[in-house]
């Protein structure tokens, strides 16, 4: 299913999630502000990062999530570690059809 809404599209993925390449703002349900995007299209974003950079398979990434990384690391062990814990998350938000709220 494709919906267009002016200039943005939206589709709907295999697994049913919605998949649009925007972020939106709306509300929380305490009435404060909060962005909106989509977990499937993070998901894609992400391993093609992976893709286009370390070109990791899933053991390392895996390896990466479960080592951390200490306070005052190194870019790169750092980087590592945040996103194998992203990409871990967008997968499951994706598989489980389950909202991901990104609060910082």
């Amino acid at each position: 299913m494709v919906l267009v809404r002016g200039t943005r599209t939206c589709t709907t993925s295999r697994c049913g999630c919605p998949s649009f390449g925007f972020v939106f703002k709306t509300e929380d349900v305490g009435g404060n502000p909060v962005l909106v995007g989509s977990s499937v299209a993070l998901f894609r974003q992400l391993e093609d990062l992976n893709r286009r950079t370390w070109q990791a398979g899933t053991d390392l990434v895996e390896k990466w999530a479960f080592d951390g990384s200490g306070n005052g690391a190194p870019l790169e062990p750092s980087a590592r570690f945040a996103f194998a814990l992203f990409l871990k998350l967008a997968r499951h938000s994706v598989e489980q059809k389950l909202p991901m709220r990104l609060d910082w």
